[in-house]
């Protein structure tokens, strides 16, 4: 992109030239031969965490470098609802063969953005970006760390589900939709008798100084799982409110 903004003004100049002209935007100079700014984006992190990368707003309106762009929520939905009794679709995509009771489903996350001309809203380290919060509540943990019939936050590292929205584009402006798959379930084994239960919130918030139309969504969902003897016995799914996480159903 660089590259096209300095044809456009030097035609004739040849590639040496080019090379080395920096074009200056009342705030930052431009390098064509590095591709990026010189500077650090006076916002800081809240216009991403490239603080020097070469991102322009429509036409020319941003004399003072400060424009940076806000995430807002539109929607949050669970859709793709499944049951499997077998291997498990998600793990058999990371060749992980492992015979289970359970059901796939997707989260879906449909975000909007927008610039914003206002630095002051983030004067206080407040950033322009959505966030994502993944808690979940069970008899039998799956996590390192994880108690029983407690709420925990599902660790983003390495996390295969909540990697498309932490590698989402950011188009700005624009909308974009986010998909989470996901597919928790319970081992099958031979005579194995077991009762699991999981409570699910999912929660996207956006930029809480953006004047988005919905500040946050949420999605609750309650799975129960039963084997007798190595043979289903309960295999249900339920989305709705917070009252579908009921307390302690099998203690």
């Amino acid at each position: 992109m660089p590259q096209t903004v300095i044809s456009s003004i030097l035609p004739n100049a040849d590639d040496t030239i080019r090379k080395h002209v920096r074009i200056y935007y009342r705030h930052r100079c431009l390098s064509a031969q590095l591709g990026r700014f010189l500077s650090r984006d006076p916002i800081g992190y809240a216009g991403g965490i490239n603080l020097r990368l070469a991102s322009f707003v429509p036409s020319g309106v941003d004399p003072s470098g400060l424009v940076c762009c806000c995430c807002c929520v539109e929607d949050l939905k669970i859709i793709n609802l499944h049951a499997f009794n077998g291997y498990n679709p998600i793990l058999l995509r990371f060749g992980r063969r492992a015979r289970q009771l359970g059901h796939v489903f997707d989260v879906v996350v449909e975000l909007k953005y927008k610039y914003h001309f206002s630095y002051h809203l983030f004067g206080d380290g407040e950033v322009s970006d959505c966030s994502l919060s993944w808690k979940e509540r069970t008899n039998m943990p799956m996590y390192p760390g994880m108690v029983g019939h407690r709420w925990i936050e599902v660790p983003p590292r390495n996390n295969q589900t909540l990697k498309p929205f932490s590698q989402r584009e950011k188009p700005c402006p624009g909308e974009e939709t986010i998909v989470l798959p996901e597919a928790p379930g319970l081992g099958i084994s031979r005579n194995r008798t077991a009762k699991r239960y999981l409570f699910i919130v999912v929660t996207v918030r956006s930029c809480s100084r953006c004047h988005c139309a919905k500040q946050s969504q949420s999605v609750f969902a309650a799975q129960y799982l039963e084997l007798d003897r190595g043979n289903p016995s309960r295999q249900d799914f339920y989305i709705g409110s917070p009252a579908i996480l009921m307390t302690n159903p099998y203690p």
